[in-house]
């Protein structure tokens, strides 16, 4: 395994026994070895399964693609909180100028056991009711840690596969979060909307499929630049499919969320199989739609990822929002 590093800037870091790899080839900077990348596109290319690239500070504008496995995506900073953090990865490109949703992501992942960390991603295309990805995940055992991930419509789209995001900062209008047979883990994220009526999820699960969307203790709050009356008026979710299946549990809604909690996707739309479900959560005043339930215990994560323990990292286990 080898520790990859790209930089926008001469910075310094001690890093014992590792390749490290810097935009600026032959500056001196007291590590083993040396090399140039100037995009993280490059990096990627040279990147062998296992690897880890690290990230200095700057913004960088591509699009990315990982399609090899084990790749970790590191920022250069280490806080838990991701307004802290000093990465940033920018592109513009709406869903419908390209062939599918997951080619207009800023990050498209297709490899697995992928890790982000100190990220900031965005999907900077607004203006229209289009989806604009900022990450989309569509291999297994993917996962995010402490990331900024920000875009209008369809932001974070948990597309394929099992995915386990953790003290992040997502940022949208419409289907925050969105997906149909993944299983996704939102654990202490903080969701910050900026639409109003707009809604936090789109789960889509088809009639036999899989498909999973659980936030444990997520924070709703306005995001920044949010319409004036958004408070008060966001939906938790609407079913992108007739079997949709999303629990908010031991969340804080801030007073943010709707009164009736969940909306349809289309107005004739079939709620008999639909599990919208809530728990223990606070700051969620008002009458729910009739469909959705109010469980009696909370839903265990290894229900959702029955492997976790094998690929999460344990220090994001039950994580509250940052």
């Amino acid at each position: 395994m080898k520790l990859l590093g790209l930089f926008t800037c001469f910075c310094t870091l001690a890093v014992a026994r590792a390749v490290v790899l810097e935009v600026k080839a032959g500056r001196e900077t007291g590590r083993i070895e040396a090399a140039a990348f100037t995009t993280i596109n490059d990096a990627l290319k040279a990147a062998n399964p296992g690897d880890t690239i690290v990230l200095f500070p700057g913004v960088f504008k591509e699009r990315l693609l990982v399609s090899k496995d084990s790749i970790t995506l590191r920022g250069s900073t280490s806080s838990t909180k991701p307004s802290e953090n000093e990465v940033s990865i920018e592109a513009a490109k709406y869903a419908s100028d390209t062939i599918s949703d997951d080619d207009s992501a800023t990050l498209l992942v297709t490899g697995s056991n992928f890790r982000a960390y100190n990220l900031n991603i965005t999907n900077s295309a607004a203006g229209a009711e289009k989806a604009s990805v900022a990450i989309s995940s569509t291999g297994t055992n993917n996962a995010f840690y402490v990331c900024g991930i920000h875009g209008t419509q369809g932001v974070f789209y948990a597309h394929l596969g099992s995915v386990f995001v953790a003290r992040s900062y997502i940022q949208g209008g419409t289907d925050v979060a969105y997906g149909r047979t993944a299983n996704a883990w939102f654990q202490g994220v903080r969701l910050g909307a900026t639409k109003e009526g707009g809604t936090l999820s789109a789960q889509g699960r088809q009639k036999g499929g899989t498909g999973y969307f659980v936030f444990d203790k997520a924070k709703v709050v306005v995001g920044k630049g949010a319409d004036a009356y958004t408070k008060g008026s966001v939906f938790l979710g609407r079913p992108w499919g007739d079997y949709a299946r999303t629990v908010f549990q031991y969340s804080d809604l801030g007073d943010v969320v709707a009164g009736a909690g969940w909306r349809l996707y289309t107005s004739s739309q079939a709620t008999k199989n639909i599990l919208f479900g809530e728990y223990a959560n606070s700051n969620d005043d008002g009458a729910r739609v009739s469909w959705a339930k109010s469980l009696s215990s909370a839903t265990s994560i290894s229900s959702i990822l029955p492997d976790y323990k094998n690929w999460v990292d344990s220090s994001f286990i039950g994580a509250s929002s940052p």
